[in-house]
């Protein structure tokens, strides 16, 4: 007869072992999102999310849109005196002089108070990952962080990690820097799906850029801006979602982090 203590031990080192294979990984990332879907939290006190919003599209009538418009913008913001702006758009690639210069003349207003995008993708056709960021022009009255995001096995963002490789050194990931944690987060970690987005401060970007919103509702605050508009295809699938604009789950990685 088998006794059941034996029973037991066996069943332990049968999930044990499934464990450290990762058979179990599945049934554990389903109890995460069930958590997340059943306990919402608020989200932390944080940052002003600008759209590029498919109003801002449809009434700018192009894209991508000249740089004096994006410079406009973050004039608006130095003259509110907002805090720190993120922006979530690549200025990797040349345009017209003029529009350049403006963007310059604007980030060198902004005396270093502006981070920019930088990230890392795979070229099938070099069989090698190529790295991009903004212009040297721009990237002198900046700082970097990476916008990457690494999906899971199941294809969905589950996870964020403190920084991602840029050009044979590290850059602090986007949310590390929107939540003030970059070199204090040693490993990944996971993105609460369940934080409550209702809960953050938005505006379209044509409205601040035409100065329609009161200059008091962003003063000191940190300015995130990217893009919420699907035809501009930064779309990412996320769990319980289904997809969410890249610029919302660095926000929610960035909460997820200050709600620790």
């Amino acid at each position: 007869m088998i006794r059941p203590w034996i029973v037991s031990l066996a069943a332990s080192v049968i999930a044990l072992g499934a464990l450290a294979v990762g058979a179990l990984e599945p049934l554990e990332r389903a109890l995460i999102d069930l958590r997340m879907r059943v306990i919402e939290r608020p989200a932390a006190e944080g940052p002003v999310l600008i759209e590029i919003d498919p109003r801002s599209i449809h009434e700018v009538g192009r894209w991508p849109w000249p740089r004096s418009l994006h410079a406009l913008l973050l004039d608006r913001l130095t003259a509110a005196e907002a805090g720190e702006v993120f922006l979530d758009v690549d200025f990797s690639l040349r345009s017209e002089e003029a529009e350049d210069a403006a963007l310059e003349g604007a980030l060198a207003r902004r005396a270093g108070r502006t981070t920019l995008a930088a990230f890392r993708q795979w070229s099938e056709a070099a069989q090698a990952y190529v790295d991009a960021g903004p212009l040297p022009r721009f990237e002198q009255f900046a700082r970097l962080a990476s916008t990457n995001m690494v999906p899971a096995a199941d294809g969905l963002i589950r996870e964020a990690a403190p920084s991602y490789p840029w050009r044979e050194a590290a850059l602090p990931s986007f949310a590390a820097v929107i939540a003030g944690t970059e070199g204090a987060q040693p490993h990944r970690f996971y993105i609460d799906y369940g934080i409550d987005r209702t809960g953050w401060t938005r505006f379209s970007f044509v409205d601040v850029a035409r100065g329609d919103v009161d200059p008091a509702l962003l003063r000191g605050r940190p300015i995130v801006v990217g893009a919420t508009a699907v035809e501009l295809g930064d779309i990412l699938a996320v769990p319980n979602y289904r997809v969410l604009p890249g610029v919302e789950v660095q926000l929610l990685a960035a909460q997820s982090l200050l709600l620790e």
